[in-house]
């Protein structure tokens, strides 16, 4: 996702400096620069509507991330449990002794640090699996959508959504809204068994 973003980034930038270059030198007649498509790179991973591939991908990642997720989910109920105990200890009269209170203290503090230690383990793993799986996934979706691109005569696609965000895109045309045909034209394309597009260098 992350190539996906930094290739409709720099389309646009490219776009951008490209008008500004030529306003300071000619009138830029009609169309000159060719059409403007937008596309919501959000959608992708739609569960009803979404890239199949895309989709399968990421169900991937989350089937290889399930043993540390658990783990993380079962330390952090511990973990509560064990704070719980710890506070109503605190506000309990009589209070427990000191040691007791002490060893309450200790496993909440082992807790937290074995939840942090899985966290990190997870960034890592997640990292791994995301690279491993959804990297070649990405490429070939970046490959689809610069040949759809071509195909249909756009000079860039930005991602609408993220612009939206931004601040940056105020107003469109609905009509430019590529999101839902690229989708189709990609699932087609994958289903009729059309290899994985080699992202060029």
């Amino acid at each position: 996702m992350r190539n996906l973003k930094f290739f409709i980034f720099g389309a646009a930038l490219s776009a951008l400096f490209s008008l500004s270059g030529l306003a300071q030198t000619a009138t830029v007649p009609p169309n000159a620069l060719g059409k403007i498509g937008l596309i919501n790179v959000a959608a992708f991973g739609d569960e009803k509507t979404g890239i199949n591939k895309y989709k399968t991908g990421i169900a991937q990642v989350n089937k290889a991330l399930e043993p540390i997720t658990n783990q993380i989910k079962s330390l952090s109920a511990r973990y509560q449990t064990a704070l719980n105990e710890y506070q109503t200890m605190q506000k309990a009269s009589p209070a427990p002794s000191a040691s007791v209170v002490g060893s309450k203290a200790d496993e909440v503090q082992s807790l937290q640090t074995q939840i942090t230690r899985a966290q990190e383990d997870g960034k890592a793993q997640y990292n791994k699996a995301y690279s491993d799986i959804m990297s070649p996934i990405v490429n070939d979706v970046i490959k689809a959508l610069n040949e759809f691109a071509k195909a249909k005569g756009y000079a860039v696609i930005l991602d609408g959504a993220k612009l939206e965000e931004a601040n940056i895109l105020w107003g469109f045309d609905d009509r430019y809204d590529v999101t839902k045909e690229f989708i189709a034209s990609y699932n087609a394309r994958a289903a009729a068994g059309v290899p994985p597009a080699v992202p060029t260098q």
